[in-house]
């Protein structure tokens, strides 16, 4: 346990500070919501069943007078309020196994973090899985991904690596079936601890109406038919709230399982990607998804290896456009096209240019940008709708001068 606690304590740092923190929160918030309105339901249920008691008995010839409601109320329950500790330890135990799932979870990542921090300081050795976490999605694909940067820093070059089957058409998220296995037994223990305060909360709630009715009635026929059909009410409400929580838990276990799958689906298809070849990939988890941290390193480690990917897009045109503005495109006519600033631009229709010439766009922000390839080769890109006219009139001074 105190392992598992510095853990908690190390990734969780300040309350809702990382996504991982969040998720711990919002996981045990999930695990302890279900036997909370479970519980809560039933409570309910079993005051009203108190209220039908006490109506019974009143009918039976015991009067209400200035606090004897109070006091019968605190004859039933007053040897059963020793069951309130026991409910609250019992959600405080459920919100705890929320941790551990939680826990389960985001371990690989944790874990894999870890080793790409060692790669970072020059060691160099697989990633080591043990038992059935080799079967893991995350963990698979860890593997080869880690060994596959490792033989790029080595060698100097990307290797090819020939992938298994499921690997090379992954498209969709896989069920982790460890991650459900670990989950179940979980989940399967939440279920058994409350149904046992459940059972024994209501079995002492019977005794102390049978015992509390034989003292204060007869038992004639009337009051055993009624105490009777009173314990049959209470065995439905017990039945209904063990398996109200069943339900519950087997919905919100589609959620976390679904996320948690999801997570790994995202790391793994972009490992995949970068093991194919493309370089320029990096690793991109959704807002809300856990394990960013994971992400941030992986990311600075690509970043090191593959350094001429950060240079292409330093050297991006339309990066260069904000700071030279005008001065830039017009510098590039002057040394490409042979600028003649005396010469005076004539409007021409170039609707008849070839499509390769001349093609049109849109940047993210939905204006138009223009990409022009002349006849010898040379590539101008993102230019703006005046820019593209500068460059096509000089080609065609150019074409006329020859």
């Amino acid at each position: 346990m105190k392992k598992y606690a510095k853990i908690v304590h190390e990734h969780m740092g300040s309350l809702f500070a990382s996504q991982d923190s969040k998720y711990f929160l919002a996981t045990a918030f999930k695990m302890t919501l279900v036997p909370v309105i479970a519980f809560a339901l039933a409570a309910y249920s079993i005051w009203n069943l108190m209220e039908l008691n006490f109506n019974f008995f009143v009918a039976n010839g015991f009067h209400t007078g200035e606090g004897f409601k109070e006091v019968f109320y605190q004859t039933i329950f007053g040897e059963i309020s020793q069951y309130s500790f026991f409910f609250i330890v019992t959600i405080g135990a459920i919100f705890l196994s929320g941790f551990l799932v939680s826990y389960l979870a985001l371990r690989p990542f944790w874990h894999m973090e870890k080793h790409v921090s060692k790669m970072m300081n020059g060691d160099s050795f697989d990633l080591p899985v043990q038992g059935l976490n080799k079967n893991k999605l995350v963990y698979r694909v860890g593997r080869i991904f880690f060994k596959y940067l490792d033989l790029v820093r080595e060698n100097g070059q990307a290797p090819k690596i020939r992938l298994p089957k499921d690997l090379e058409n992954l498209s969709k998220p896989k069920l982790d079936r460890v991650f459900l296995l670990q989950y179940s037994f979980v989940v399967t223990a939440v279920c058994l601890v409350s149904s046992l305060i459940l059972v024994s909360f209501t079995s002492e709630f019977y005794d102390q109406i049978v015992e509390n009715s034989s003292k204060l009635l007869s038992a004639d026929h009337i009051v055993t038919t009624f105490i009777s059909e009173e314990v049959k009410l209470l065995e439905k409400i017990r039945a209904l709230t063990i398996f109200g929580i069943i339900v519950g838990y087997v919905a919100i276990s589609r959620n976390i399982i679904k996320s948690v799958d999801g997570v790994s689906y995202g790391f793994s298809r972009d490992m995949l990607r970068i093991v194919n070849g493309e370089h320029d990939v990096k690793l991109r988890p959704r807002y809300a998804d856990p394990g960013k941290s994971l992400a941030v390193t992986v990311n600075d480690f690509l970043d090191e290896l593959f350094p001429y990917v950060n240079d292409v897009q330093e050297l991006n045109y339309k990066s260069m456009q904000e700071e030279f503005e005008e001065e830039l495109p017009e510098n590039v006519i002057k040394n490409d096209f042979r600028f003649n600033p005396n010469s005076q631009p004539v409007e021409e229709d170039y609707s008849d240019l070839p499509p390769a010439f001349i093609q049109e766009n849109e940047d993210p922000a939905g204006n138009k940008v223009f990409k022009i390839t002349t006849p010898t080769g040379k590539k101008f890109e993102n230019l703006s709708e005046d820019m593209a006219i500068k460059v096509v009139m000089e080609l065609e001074n150019q074409r006329k001068a020859s």
